[in-house]
């Protein structure tokens, strides 16, 4: 654990980070903040990516210059931070400069709004370049209204948990990411849990591979470009080799992918239109849930969803 005096030195260069940002006419990029204030690259940037979190920082064209709310217009970005909110509930996804013309903002002034909503996890960027709303607000908004993914998993869910004792979760797909919408936590001592509302990326662990199977080559592609995919060390050729693995025996499993010492069997859920709805997924310790285990689960949920008639296969798939 770091010294007081070192705690007091880093609380007082991040104070100096955010006055010289503050100063400046124009957003700035990574180097340019490090080279304006004597700092080491991998020092500015511990730096901005913990203030970007707190919302001291906005990140800007496409995440490359880095900028500070000015605290004078601050009321006025949340309320077109608002309207942008209402625009977006109702499912349309927007570049900034159409969501700027919604609100009557300026489209640069807008791109920091939506950076900063996506700081917070409330937005995202589609693989298209647009933007669109992350989190469902409400409780229970997790499809069509012609699908209720919730009505019709909840009690496959509490099945799966009755027989295992393990975490069972549901998730969504928006944009390049994943989100948890439901779960259920294990009842062991040591256990795994995923917060409601958390956020997680595509790549990696059972339930984002099992969703990102079954997107479009263009899609997966996309999502290969994608900041998320880049920033990690995966490799891509294994990676497309497991999703091969996952359309052909219908689940996914992962082992110590996303946290060490985690395992996970995932099950992709589609509609009666092929549109993949979710993602039910089945996590545990490593320690309970060895490979063999893993398929058993991965086998378990797919005849659990076929006894339901829900489909776990887009139509074109299924026997």
């Amino acid at each position: 654990m770091d010294k007081p005096s070192n705690q007091l030195q880093t609380l007082g260069r991040a104070l100096d980070l955010l006055v010289w940002l503050e100063n400046q006419r124009a957003p700035r990029s990574l180097t340019e903040i490090a080279q304006g204030l004597g700092f080491t690259p991998p020092m500015a940037f511990r730096m901005l990516n913990t203030l970007r979190q707190k919302g001291f920082v906005v990140q800007i064209e496409g995440g490359k210059r880095y900028a500070v709310p000015s605290e004078r217009d601050r009321l006025e970005a949340l309320r077109k931070g608002l309207s942008l909110l209402q625009v977006l509930l109702g499912g349309a996804h927007l570049t900034a400069a159409e969501a700027a013309s919604q609100v009557g903002a300026d489209p640069d002034e807008t791109e920091r709004i939506l950076q900063l909503m996506w700081s917070f996890q409330i937005v995202d960027r589609t693989h298209h370049g647009t933007w669109q709303l992350l989190l469902p607000l409400v409780r229970g908004d997790f499809g069509t209204d012609s699908f209720d993914l919730h009505g019709r998993l909840r009690p496959i869910m509490e099945t799966l948990h009755a027989e295992t004792g393990e975490t069972v979760v549901l998730f969504v797909t928006r944009g390049l990411s994943q989100i948890v919408v439901d779960r259920i936590a294990a009842t062991h001592p040591l256990r795994y849990v995923l917060d409601i509302g958390s956020v997680y990326p595509l790549h990696r662990g059972a339930a984002g591979k099992a969703a990102l199977a079954w997107m479009t080559p263009e899609m997966i592609e996309a999502y290969f470009d994608s900041p998320a995919f880049a920033s990690d060390t995966v490799d891509k050729a294994l990676l497309l080799a497991d999703l091969t693995s996952i359309r052909q025996r219908g689940y996914a499993v992962s082992s110590g992918e996303r946290v060490p010492g985690a395992a996970a069997s995932g099950v992709a859920i589609f509609d009666e239109g092929g549109e993949m709805q979710g993602v039910v997924n089945l996590t545990a310790p490593i320690a309970r849930a060895p490979l063999p285990v893993l398929h058993e689960w991965g086998q378990r949920l797919i005849d659990m969803l076929r006894a339901a008639d829900i489909a776990h296969l887009p139509p074109d798939r299924l026997p």
